[in-house]
């Protein structure tokens, strides 16, 4: 099957167009869709009918089996085997294989089988085929024997055309066989068979034998492909004796000797079938798990049960199915999905009339085209007619089966006590989104467990890991997903959302919309400007009236077709005449297109940054003359800068805000500085100032923080170094100092003992009490864990030791002093005394103060106490 294209004898150019198209062997016409790819009617029928006439030729050549057009034994009279001339070994060797004749060992060249024969080594089938060779040409039997001709319509392919692999081709081809003619004059002349070992030449002759042998393949493809095609997967032997055109008995009987050595095919006294699809599997190599799963799937158990029962995922389950399907070749089931495909059959009418089981025609249905539910049965009587007048199935009484036709009612379900109609999983996720969820929605994960939920209770056989997001009932507005009634949209009502759309002239959020249209969009139960995005473009988004004018982005947004979000920022900045406060073009935005202010405000930044300066945004570009970037160039020294530090620096060096209008890109660029998060000038060489510090202090065992980092604003260096410390990588001593992770190992501090540490304080600590380092070590904590001594043992630093306390989850710090619970409410100190008070009724504020200092080791002023007696 897998020769070369160009045995079809097709027009040049249509070779040409197959091989554009990788078709260079004839088995890729299998499954081939010509319309689909590109070809015409005409070529398409030229195609069609030159492979059938080449399947039907296989076909019977398969059949007919071996065939000699020529005697040959008449040689053994004029040639002596034993006057041959040939070597020793060679003379052997074939006596050894029971050939002692002329007529033997030509056979044996001409059926390509010498190189199946043992005791016979290159040399001397070089000997051989040359010796051979010399009698065909005196002979002149080329003309007979078409792997002796001189030349032959098949030179001229190439190892690719052939289906040589890539790597092979370049091997051959660097020997000089780079044709299918080279490659059979190398056979004949024994040179091939030096060059090569005898399991590669076992190929060769193979792929040679594809073009000139007299000998089908006892492997049956066409046969079987014919089975496929045009039998429904079975033959009877007077239909096949037919094909031949023979009713020789004794012909029979070879035949199906042949035929039963085929593992591919099933003989009996009736004819021929393929298997079935469980035969296939029973007889396969696949693993025994494997045959398993396939077994339970075309029994009918469904994914999610044989997920459970395997012990994987349905999605996985999937794949296996798939996938070992691909590799199982034919089996009868094959050969009824084209009949599957005619009509939408009821499965009762569909076994009877092909005369399979339930297995059976669960392949069948997997193998064929995706029937909707909603679908109606048909009964095509008289097809089914027609298929017994022609004998393709074996006849029954229609009107005997049709008194016990199956009912066509769709069978049933429970839910909760009440009756339903069979759903799939989608119909089933529409109907738990239309009964069983709020009327304000869920969000869609909630949804898909409040699913499972209903299917578990009422032992359904649903379960799902996401959404499905084509259901038809929702809608999805800004929080949630929830259950809407399409039905409300009417043509009127559509006519009304029509207008809508012609409004849009830019770029909008339908929140602006919605706020406008109010009353209109309340009346069919539209809630916010995600909603009426996700109406317009479920009713809009295919009308040729609007494809070409409004573009639906991400919800709520809406806009021309070809304006994006940025493009309408940037084209809104152009109409500014003088600067604006930023927060002001914002709200302008705002009220007039209902923009979300987060989402704005990230666009604007990625779009007008470079006109954005102290919360101002700036109508046009700042200009700097040649003495004001002089200037700059011998001032701009520092790695970074905060906003209003390099303001007053520049002041103090005679650059006046007039100078250069405001801190930009646009000029700050030439001198290799670049704005950054809004307060910032940084190096260009820093992709940010937190790389900036880190680099910085990460560099040093100890590092000490300067006056120019103070300078940072100061929740942002409070941020840095907050993530060194949940890093491990450096504390804080005394709010000046940063140790690293690296001294205190050289200190024999390790790290994981730390983290150890950390840890064990998670599990010691309990919920919502409060306490302090002191309190701890007052209360003799470390003898709770082997962690905690190993710690103490290190004298660490208080600081650091309140560093790891503050890495413990959950960990909440009040504003002033080091005093912590683990809580998901803040932590206050007033909260706190009314505990203590509570709990050991002090007798007065004193006596509570030194409670406080002595246990706790805070110092809490009186004023503190005072709401909190």
């Amino acid at each position: 099957m897998n020769r070369s294209i160009k045995l079809l004898q097709l027009d040049e150019d249509i070779i040409t167009k197959l091989k554009d198209h990788n078709i260079c062997q004839v088995n890729h016409l299998i499954n081939f869709h010509y319309e689909k790819e590109g070809f015409s009617q005409v070529e398409t029928k030229m195609i069609v009918d030159a492979f059938d006439l080449y399947k039907q030729e296989e076909l019977t050549k398969e059949l007919r089996g071996r065939v000699n057009y020529f005697p040959l034994e008449y040689l053994d009279e004029k040639y002596s085997f034993g006057e041959l001339g040939l070597s020793l070994r060679a003379f052997n060797g074939l006596t050894r294989n029971q050939i002692t004749t002329v007529s033997q060992i030509l056979k044996t060249i001409i059926h390509f089988e010498i190189y199946e024969l043992d005791h016979l080594g290159a040399k001397s089938i070089a000997q051989i085929m040359t010796i051979v060779k010399d009698i065909v040409a005196r002979e002149d039997l080329a003309k007979y024997l078409p792997i002796y001709a001189s030349l032959h319509r098949f030179d001229d392919f190439t190892l690719t055309e052939i289906g040589f692999f890539e790597q092979m081709v370049k091997k051959l081809s660097a020997l000089g066989f780079d044709t299918l003619g080279k490659l059979r004059f190398g056979y004949l002349n024994g040179t091939l068979g030096t060059l090569f070992n005898y399991k590669t030449m076992q190929s060769f002759t193979r792929k040679l034998a594809e073009y000139f042998s007299f000998t089908a393949d006892d492997d049956f493809q066409f046969f079987q492909l014919y089975l496929v095609d045009n039998c429904f997967g079975k033959m009877s032997w007077t239909d096949i004796l037919s094909i031949i055109g023979t009713k020789d008995p004794l012909y029979l009987e070879q035949l199906k000797k042949r035929l039963q050595g085929c593992c591919e095919l099933l003989v009996n006294e009736e004819g021929v079938r393929l298997p079935y699809f469980r035969e296939k599997i029973k007889n396969s190599s696949l693993k025994e798990e494997t045959k398993a799963i396939l077994e339970a799937r075309f029994q009918g158990m469904t994914l999610q049960k044989i997920a459970s029962l395997f012990h994987k995922t349905r999605e996985r389950i999937r794949q296996i199915i798939r996938d070992r399907m691909a590799q199982i070749p034919l089996y009868l089931e094959k050969a009824l999905v084209k009949e599957y495909n005619r009509f939408v059959w009821h499965p009762e009418v569909f076994k009877r009339v092909y005369a399979i089981d339930d297995f059976s025609f669960n392949v069948v249905k997997y193998l064929g085209e995706r029937i909707s539910f909603k679908e109606k049965y048909e009964y095509p009587q008289a097809y089914i007619q027609s298929l017994m007048d022609q004998g393709r199935i074996q006849a029954f009484s229609l009107a005997g089966f049709q008194e016990y036709f199956p009912k066509q009612f769709a069978p049933k379900m429970l839910i909760y006590g009440k009756t339903y109609d069979v759903m799939t999983k989608k119909q089933f996720l529409e109907f738990v989104i239309e009964h069983f969820i709020p009327k304000k929605g869920l969000h869609k994960s909630q949804i898909v467990h409040r699913a499972n939920q209903v299917a578990a209770e009422n032992h359904l056989d649903f379960a799902y890991d996401k959404f499905i997001d084509d259901v038809s009932n929702t809608i999805l507005g800004l929080r949630y997903t929830r259950y809407y009634d399409y039905s409300l949209i009417t043509p009127k009502v559509k006519e009304g959302l029509a207008k809508i759309l012609n409004e849009v002239d830019g770029f909008y959020s339908c929140t602006y919309f919605y706020r406008k249209h109010y009353e209109f969009l309340k009346t069919i139960d539209i809630r916010d400007g995600y909603e009426l995005h996700q109406l317009l473009r479920k009713i809009f988004q295919d009308d040729e009236a609007y494809q070409q004018r409004i573009a639906f982005n991400r919800q709520p947004m809406i806009g021309l077709v070809g304006m994006s979000f940025g493009d309408f920022i940037f084209q809104t900045w152009k109409t500014l005449t003088a600067p604006l406060p930023l927060d002001d073009f914002i709200d302008r935005l705002i009220e007039n297109h209902g923009f979300h202010p987060g989402t704005l405000i990230n666009i604007i930044n990625q779009t007008l940054s470079d006109y954005i300066c102290f919360h101002t945004l700036y109508n046009r570009k700042p200009l700097l003359t040649a003495a004001t970037k002089q200037k700059m160039k011998a001032i701009l020294v520092d790695e970074f800068y905060e906003l209003e530090e390099l303001k007053g620096i520049l002041e103090k060096q005679g650059v006046q805000l007039q100078d250069y209008q405001y801190f930009s890109n646009l000029w700050l660029d030439e001198f290799g500085y670049k704005t950054h998060d809004v307060n910032y000038v940084i190096k260009k060489t820093y992709s940010s100032i937190k790389t900036l510090f880190f680099e910085k202090v990460l560099s040093h065992d100890e590092y000490v923080i300067t006056p120019k980092d103070r300078q940072m604003r100061e929740t942002t260096l409070i941020l840095f170094i907050e993530t060194l410390r949940f890093s491990y990588s450096m504390f804080l001593i005394d709010n000046e100092r940063l140790i690293s992770m690296k001294k205190l190992a050289k200190q024999g501090v390790s790290e994981q003992s730390l983290r150890n540490y950390v840890a064990a304080l998670a599990e010691y600590l309990p919920h919502d009490e409060y306490f302090t380092y002191q309190s701890l070590v007052n209360e003799q904590y470390y003898l709770h864990h082997p962690a905690f001594q190993i710690v103490e043992d290190y004298h660490l630093h208080p600081d650091i030791i309140i560093g790891l306390i503050r890495n413990v989850k959950g960990i909440k710090k009040t504003t002033k002093g080091n005093l912590f619970k683990i809580s998901s409410q803040p932590s206050i100190i007033g909260e706190f005394l009314k505990r203590l008070q509570k709990q050991h009724q002090f007798a007065d504020v004193d006596q509570l103060q030194q409670f406080v200092k002595d246990h706790y080791g805070l110092v809490v002023k009186k004023t503190s106490f005072s709401t909190n007696k």
